[in-house]
């Protein structure tokens, strides 16, 4: 009776070890896979700001799509802060990726950045934040 008491108490253990190896396996698989499946772009980078007086020399990064122009908005009125937006981006001359139009839907060909709508700037631009 107590070697199969402990065969099922080794068994447990050995299942629970293994469903944790599976769920760390997962959540690589996940975190590697854009990069094996995704496209390389290369973007403009422009520094916002590089000092500050209480942090001290910092480095935070600004993209041109961030402030897209409002003529490349595609949809009727306006966007609404807050709703998603898909900003379509394509391969200029330099072979850095610049926006080329943006919507409230996903466009049906081609590569594109999903984001949300910010604010609007005053000198026509439209302002989305990268995070979906």
């Amino acid at each position: 009776m107590n070697i199969s008491v402990s065969k099922k108490i080794l068994l447990g253990l050995c299942a629970a070890t293994l469903f944790q190896v599976l769920v760390l396996g997962g959540e690589l698989l996940a975190a590697v896979y854009p990069r094996w499946t995704g496209v390389p772009i290369r973007v403009a980078v422009e520094p916002v700001d590089p000092r500050d007086l209480f942090r001290g020399n910092y480095a935070r990064l600004g993209y041109a799509f961030n402030r897209v122009d409002a003529a490349l908005w595609q949809d009727a009125g306006q966007p609404v802060p807050g709703q998603r937006v898909y900003v379509q981006i394509e391969q200029d001359e330099d072979e850095t990726w610049v926006a080329t139009a943006m919507s409230a839907r996903p466009p049906s060909q081609g590569l594109f950045l999903r984001g949300r709508y910010r604010h609007f700037i005053s000198g026509a631009n439209l302002n989305a934040d990268g995070a979906a």
